[in-house]
């Protein structure tokens, strides 16, 4: 368990439960941040590597869920990608999305605009 603390800084000190808000990011992902950004500097980031970790990324997230790399989509956030498939679903008056009380309500109105 000391090794996931390990990964987020903020836990050094505090103790972070706002999650809904914004998320503290992890050790590893502040060394991907800057791993990008300095090779921006030095040589303007090659498009063909940043692709080729996409791609990388798509396979290992595809083989975590058991799905093709082709199926994995990123969006933004949470709210983004729940506003993208709310508005991709075809509902008919009388259909139920059923969510739970205690949703964020950016999840939820994207419901009620659905169809």
């Amino acid at each position: 368990m000391s090794y996931f603390r390990d990964q987020f800084p903020i836990l050094e000190n505090k103790v972070f439960i706002d999650s809904a808000h914004k998320v503290p990011p992890p050790a590893r992902v502040l060394d991907a941040i800057r791993r990008f950004y300095d090779e921006m500097a030095l040589d303007g980031g090659g498009k063909d590597v940043w692709h080729s970790k996409l791609a990388q990324v798509r396979g290992d997230i595809g083989r975590l869920i058991n799905a093709p790399p082709e199926d994995i989509a990123f969006t933004k956030n949470t709210s983004e990608g729940i506003n993208l498939i709310a508005n991709a679903i075809k509902l008919n008056e009388g259909d139920n999305v059923i969510i739970s009380d205690q949703e964020h309500l950016n999840n939820i109105y994207p419901w009620h605009s659905a169809g």
